[in-house]
């Protein structure tokens, strides 16, 4: 049984095994599509998420990573947009907690 999106959060100091796969399911379940249908090229309004969907992403992200987002670093267009900036964001938090 696969496990829910919105469970706890990562164990600390964790990066995920594969973030465009979670980020993928993520988009997926929020608009009811294959997520075979989320590939990394694929752009974000294309896919039918507004602005609204695509901040809800993001709430879900870092609740889920035990991240957070800055309001000037949203600036994504496409699936694989939103993994960098998760995995940057992921990436620095591990820097500072071994720093």
């Amino acid at each position: 049984m696969e496990n829910n999106l919105s469970e706890n959060t990562l164990p600390p100091n964790t990066l995920p095994p594969n973030t465009l796969s979670i980020v993928q399911r993520m988009i997926a379940s929020k608009l009811s599509i294959d997520v075979t249908d989320v590939k990394p090229e694929s752009n974000l309004t294309e896919l039918g998420l507004d602005s609204l969907d695509t901040f809800d992403i993001i709430f879900d992200a870092e609740d889920r990573f035990d991240i957070k987002v800055d309001n000037n670093q949203v600036s994504v267009k496409t699936i694989q947009d939103v993994v960098n900036l998760f995995d940057k964001l992921l990436q620095e938090k591990a820097m500072l907690t071994h720093g």
